[in-house]
């Protein structure tokens, strides 16, 4: 019979939001992860996480129909950012002093129907 391993994790310095890092690949640049509606806006956490992992910083932008399969609150801590859920006059999108490197829209689902 086994036995579970039972001992508690090594202690880490990682905080709660934090993310161990994997590379700097991407450090310094700005991605908006544009979220469109699909069961697969649950993988959208994992990819802002994977994102900061290369030294991303994410913003997510994420439509109505997004936010029916993630939550605001989910998108907010893999960013560390408040989450844009509608456009104001402020263009958050395109901003002139710190503007996006990359725009990445995710899921990107397209269905073709066939005769």
């Amino acid at each position: 019979m086994e036995q579970w391993n039972l001992t508690p994790p090594s202690e880490s310095e990682l905080g709660d939001h934090d993310v161990f890092p994997r590379g700097k690949h991407l450090a310094g640049k700005r991605i908006a992860l544009l979220i469109t509606g699909g069961i697969a806006a649950m993988k959208a956490p994992f990819i802002a996480r994977s994102l900061r992992q290369y030294g991303a910083e994410v913003t997510a932008y994420a439509s109505p129909e997004a936010l029916r399969y993630v939550t605001t609150e989910t998108l907010e801590w893999s960013t560390i950012h408040p989450v844009v859920t509608e456009l104001s006059p402020n263009s958050e999108h395109l901003s002139d002093s710190r503007p996006f490197d990359i725009f990445l829209i995710a899921p990107a689902t397209y269905i073709v129907k066939f005769l």
